[in-house]
C-alpha cells in the first residue's frame, strides 16, 4: 500500500474557489445587485404585461426578480389539444421555438423555453440589466410578436428539419 493516497472528502481545500465565492458575494453585496434585480425585475415585468395588453397570443407573464417568463397560449395550439396525442405540444413547440429563432436572429437575443412546458418563454437577463436594455428587449419581443407568426414557424421547422 505505499503507492496508495487517501481520499478523505470531496471538500477538501479548495482555497481559490473559495476566495472566488467570497469575492462574488461581495459584487453582489458592493454593487447592489440584489436590489438592482428587483427593481428592474418589476420594470421588466411591467413592460411585458402592456406586451401582453397589445397581443392576444401572450396569456400570462410572471416574474420574480429577473426571472420572468412569458406564457402564449396559441389558437392553432388550441385546436390541436382536440387531436389525440402530443399534437397542441408540438404546435406550441414550434411558435414558441419560432419565437426563441427570431429573437436570436434578429435581435441577438437569447432565451429559451423549459422542457416541460413549451407554451412558456424564459427570461433570465443579467443582474446588471439596465432600464434601456429591458426596453430593447421588450421591443424586439412587441416586434416578433408583430411578425406573421405562421410564417415565423415555418421558417424554424425548415430550419429545425434541416438540421
Amino acid at each position: 500500500m505505499k503507492d496508495a493516497t487517501i481520499h478523505s472528502t470531496t471538500y477538501n481545500g479548495f482555497g481559490e474557489e473559495i476566495v472566488s465565492a467570497i469575492e462574488a458575494i461581495n459584487i453582489l453585496h458592493e454593487e447592489n445587485l440584489l436590489e438592482n434585480a428587483r427593481v428592474q425585475g418589476e420594470y421588466l415585468v411591467s413592460r411585458l404585461e402592456q406586451l401582453m395588453a397589445r397581443h392576444s397570443i401572450v396569456k400570462e407573464v410572471r416574474g420574480v426578480g429577473l426571472l420572468c417568463c412569458v406564457r402564449f397560449e396559441n389558437v392553432a395550439a388550441k385546436f390541436a389539444s382536440l387531436i389525440p396525442g402530443a399534437a397542441s405540444q408540438i404546435v406550441a413547440k414550434l411558435t414558441t421555438g419560432g419565437i426563441i429563432n427570431q429573437l436570436f436572429e434578429k435581435h441577438n437575443i437569447l432565451t429559451y423555453s423549459p422542457p416541460h412546458d413549451f407554451d412558456l418563454l424564459f427570461l433570465t437577463p443579467p443582474l446588471t440589466i439596465t432600464r434601456q436594455e429591458i426596453d430593447e428587449l421588450v421591443d424586439a419581443l412587441d416586434a416578433v410578436l408583430k411578425t406573421n407568426l405562421l410564417e415565423t414557424t415555418q421558417k424554424f421547422l425548415k430550419k429545425y428539419v434541416a438540421s
